[in-house]
């Protein structure tokens, strides 16, 4: 029994059951890894446990499984963890679910996933306008009345 659990701070004891499922499973200890997240998901089943640790033990349980070559079983896990993950980490775990069922086949399920990894992302946006800035500057510095644009922006 560690000292979060003698002391009744279940939260304390989620969080490092997680971090020691994250730890083992960093250090291709699968069957540890495994077992600190299953603690936590068995915990969830007696009393309610926030959702973001449950959320990161699913994720770590997803970790493991793909590690061993258990995609069907990885897939499962993520699932569980998009499920109660807050909103800001669900992108993330929707990019990793596209890469999974892609492995398994199911190219129309990875696009799926892939657009909901991409959902409120600003950065294509971003990226689009400054190639087009930067076309058009490009353009416009080649012409004759315009040359002094090639001559402000050319890189020493």
């Amino acid at each position: 029994m560690g000292a979060g659990e003698r002391l009744g701070d279940r939260r304390s004891t989620l969080l490092t059951y997680n971090n020691l499922s994250l730890i083992y499973g960093e250090t291709r200890q699968f069957e540890r890894a495994m077992h600190y997240g299953q603690r936590v998901i068995a915990e969830a089943q007696k009393a309610p446990v926030e959702l973001e640790i449950l959320a990161g033990a699913h994720g770590n349980l997803g970790v493991a499984h793909f590690y061993q070559d258990q995609l069907d079983e990885a897939i499962e896990a993520y699932r569980g963890a998009d499920r109660r993950a807050p909103a800001e980490d669900r992108a993330e775990i929707a990019n990793r679910l596209g890469w999974l069922v892609k492995e398994v086949g199911d190219t129309r399920g990875a696009r799926r996933y892939f657009a909901r990894g991409r959902e409120g992302d600003e950065r294509p946006r971003a990226t689009w306008t400054i190639i087009g800035i930067t076309t058009i500057v490009s353009i416009l510095a080649s012409l004759q009345p315009y040359a002094w644009l090639y001559d402000l922006l050319q890189l020493d």
